[in-house]
């Protein structure tokens, strides 16, 4: 009974149908028919009618041909019931694409394949035009209440039609202004009358769902903490992505997962300028001044205060080893400071010089400041004897051995330079060979 059935659906739709009256002229509404030579331009509008009590689809191709001054249209596919039936004068031609026998007499349709290997990608009739209004279709029908709004993303018109007629629950959505909600009909208890009951929230909470916001994941926190505190509700979504993205498995795990810490964020979004990611790089800053085990520092009472306050530590902690990593590195490479012939070489002192040096010879040196602080390079400055304080070339040393000397705009060294550099290695046993690494400053 059940293949009979199936059988007896398909056969319905593949007879002829007929045409819904004023076609031509609905298409020669639409104003954008190509007149290019011959039938190549097809294009594609799609067309609703009721059928059998469901949606029916219909895609029709038409093209102009200029020299007959002929407007060729032919019904190539329709869709109902979730399926795809294909017009027989319509082929696939894989440098060609989608070809239709306009001259053919007559409309016959088959059901596609369903087998998972089925080119249906080749079938989308895209972009398609519309033959007619949506909501005309829906006032004809007697459907006002479907809820439908061409705003909905992921949802087609079709799409959300079947939804409604299998749920005709929908129009008590629609009329409250919730057709958003078809979306997520799964997750909605439909067999129930009210909207509390619906969307399995406290009666309280109804005001939340039209409220600018309130989405989906918006409802499935409100079901979970039970609150109608929207504030609090965003606060829970946040560290809860907090938590998701930024795992770390220490101390601001613990701290995250607190419920008294989505309570304090969520007091913290009428702030203006909040942004709840402004708190986990607060508590970043906690851990690296060791301040995670103090509650009144995790949760302070001015918090940007609080925040500006514990970046600008960290600023200062980090600028003091900068500074304490360059005069390290100083005091180790002055044995390197060399004359000749009006030159002079000597090692970076602070990290103001090096983004003078970048700023005045154009190049990036000024990013070698951590690396010249922990002592993985080492930056030399080539200066002449008459203008010590001038940026000329900068040289980078590492393991004994040049890896670049670069002037103005990463210039190579001309030879009065290059002839220093070569007297220097061999004078100190560096390895020089006069060739530059492949990346510059």
């Amino acid at each position: 009974m059940a293949n009979s059935s199936r059988l007896d659906y398909s056969g319905r739709i593949c007879k002829h149908i007929p045409d819904p009256k004023g076609l031509r002229r609905m298409i020669h509404r639409l104003g954008k028919i190509k007149t290019r030579e011959g039938l190549n331009s097809i294009e594609y509008a799609d067309y609703f009618q009721m059928f059998g009590g469901k949606p029916l689809r219909r895609i029709y191709a038409f093209a102009y041909s200029k020299p007959e001054k002929h407007l060729y249209i032919k019904e190539v596919a329709r869709y109902y019931g979730h399926k795809q039936y294909l017009s027989v004068h319509l082929y696939w031609y894989s440098m060609l694409g989608k070809r239709v026998d306009f001259l053919s007499p007559g409309n016959n349709f088959a059901p596609w394949p369903d087998e998972n290997n089925s080119p249906s990608r080749y079938w989308d009739f895209w972009p398609t035009q519309s033959l007619q209004k949506k909501e005309d279709f829906l006032r004809e029908n007697n459907l006002p209440y479907t809820g439908w709004n061409i705003d909905i993303d992921n949802i087609t018109f079709e799409e959300y039609l079947y939804a409604y007629l299998d749920n005709p629950k929908i129009e008590l959505l629609a009329k409250a202004g919730l057709g958003y909600w078809i979306r997520y009909l799964k997750y909605l208890d439909t067999s129930k009358k009210t909207l509390h009951e619906i969307f399995k929230i406290s009666q309280d909470a109804v005001p939340l769902l039209t409220q600018k916001g309130f989405h989906f994941h918006e409802l499935m926190a409100c079901r979970k903490i039970g609150s109608t505190d929207l504030n609090l509700i965003h606060a829970y979504l946040e560290v809860k992505r907090m938590k998701r993205q930024y795992t770390t498995g220490d101390q601001i795990d613990e701290i995250l997962s607190a419920e008294k810490t989505v309570r304090y964020i969520s007091k913290l979004m009428d702030l203006k300028g909040f942004r709840p990611l402004d708190y986990l790089d607060y508590l970043r800053d906690l851990k690296k001044l060791g301040a995670l085990s103090d509650p009144k520092a995790i949760y302070p009472k001015a918090f940007k205060k609080a925040h500006k306050e514990a970046s600008a530590k960290i600023k200062l902690a980090e600028s003091e080893k900068l500074m304490a990593g360059f005069r390290k590195a100083y005091k180790k490479h002055q044995k390197y400071l060399f004359e000749n012939n009006g030159l002079l070489i000597r090692p970076v002192k602070e990290p103001s010089e090096l983004y003078k040096e970048s700023d005045v010879l154009g190049h990036c040196v000024r990013g070698y400041d951590k690396n010249v602080a922990a002592g993985t390079t080492e930056i030399m400055f080539i200066r002449k004897k008459n203008a010590e304080d001038k940026p000329y070339f900068t040289l980078e040393l590492k393991n004994r051995k040049v890896i670049q000397v670069r002037g103005k705009d990463n210039k190579d060294p001309d030879k009065a330079v290059e002839k220093f550099v070569t007297i220097w290695a061999e004078n100190f046993r560096i390895k020089y060979t006069g060739e530059q690494t492949r990346y510059y400053y």
